[in-house]
């Protein structure tokens, strides 16, 4: 009995190069592959003499098709596919805060503080986004407060939160105007070693020296990566 190696597709995304070898076995060599009904991925093709799916797919879905394979001797052997094509994830970066870092400490009057402290937290709900924060989506269409990760030069004075966060980790841009976003395009660089880090119950530090709230209406903060939460807010009559 003539069977198809492999009896499976997988790991084939759109727009992205894919390549597969099928091979025969059960019969006498060579063997010669046709697609005998269905059809591939849209993109993708078949070399009927070395067995070489390749191509580019260019649509997402599955596809479902079956190959034949034949020996030397016409016997034959048929592998039914059922290929999924995987859509592509397209990577955004933050590039500001949408809101302020701190609860509003004083207003001009006792109804402006209620309105700012209201809209602060109404807007809080909303996103929790900070500079640098990494977002995943189904589609390139663009994002409100993202920049696309493809690697771009962007202006330091236009996106100054995303500066701070990033500098030029990803590149220096022009040197003095301009620096470079990450290019997250057709693969996800992941880091090969780990900061050390001390973990406790309520913190997470690497070595940063922690900053207790002192002074009226402070929330607190640090350096390192720690948060206190806290402070000795001013006191309103509501």
């Amino acid at each position: 009995m003539i069977t198809i190696a492999p009896n499976a597709l997988t790991g084939i995304a759109n727009g992205v190069a894919y390549s597969v070898t099928l091979t025969g076995a059960g019969g006498t060599a060579p063997y010669t592959f046709a697609v005998v009904s269905g059809s591939l991925p849209t993109g993708l093709s078949l070399n009927g003499s070395t067995g070489v799916i390749s191509g580019t797919p260019t649509a997402p879905g599955t596809f479902s098709f079956t190959i034949r394979a034949t020996d030397s001797t016409a016997a034959t052997g048929d592998q039914a596919y059922a290929a999924y094509v995987s859509g592509l994830i397209y990577w955004f970066i933050c590039t500001n805060a949408p809101y302020p870092a701190a609860v509003p400490v004083a207003a001009g009057t006792q109804a402006a503080f209620n309105r700012l402290t209201v809209n602060y937290l109404a807007g809080l709900s909303k996103s929790k986004h900070q500079p640098g924060d990494l977002l995943a989506r189904p589609t390139s269409d663009p994002v409100n407060s993202h920049l696309l990760c493809d690697g771009s030069a962007v202006g330091r004075a236009d996106f100054p939160q995303l500066f701070d966060a990033i500098g030029t980790q990803w590149g220096a841009g022009d040197g003095s105007t301009t620096f470079n976003i990450p290019n997250l395009i057709g693969s996800l660089p992941l880091a090969s070693t780990t900061p050390s880090q001390t973990i406790t119950p309520s913190t997470v530090s690497t070595g940063g020296t922690v900053t207790q709230p002192s002074g009226d209406g402070q929330t607190g903060g640090s350096s390192g990566g720690n948060f206190s939460s806290g402070g000795r807010p001013r006191n309103f009559v509501f």
